[in-house]
């Protein structure tokens, strides 16, 4: 998950299952996988026309959907 380390996307979402203590924060499949999903999320919005905001809301929930 190297690569991934200063991306915020990442850091939220460790930090989110971390607080939780939430085991998958040590698998780096789902979590490169959940935010794949959400930057997926984040570019269709955005083609779709919401403004990035709106965008950014809901790629969140994508991103921390069962875990809050």
């Amino acid at each position: 998950m190297a690569k991934f380390e200063n991306n915020y996307l990442v850091n939220y979402l460790l930090t989110k299952l971390k607080e939780n203590n939430d085991p998958r924060a040590r698998d780096e499949e789902f979590v490169i996988g959940r935010v794949e999903l959400a930057a997926a999320e984040f570019e269709a919005k955005r083609k779709d026309g919401y403004p990035a905001d709106a965008a950014h809301e809901s790629a969140m929930q994508v991103l921390t959907e069962g875990i809050e």
